[in-house]
């Protein structure tokens, strides 16, 4: 779990957390990535250029 950010303790100490740091859905089910910026399509390869999300400030 992630009780913690760049070393500072983000959570109380006797709370519960449940923060995935990963998402697991099949990339086969993946058509896009939605942001509040805008929506972001794959590549005619089906690759995603990431370099691209810093234009969103991702």
């Amino acid at each position: 779990e992630i009780t913690r950010l760049g070393g500072r303790l983000i959570a109380p100490i006797r709370v519960k957390t449940y923060n995935p740091a990963f998402d697991v859905t099949p990339s086969s089910l993946v058509s896009a990535i939605i942001t509040e910026e805008g929506i972001i399509r794959p590549k005619e390869d089906g690759t995603y250029n990431l370099r691209g999300l810093a234009a969103f400030g991702l």
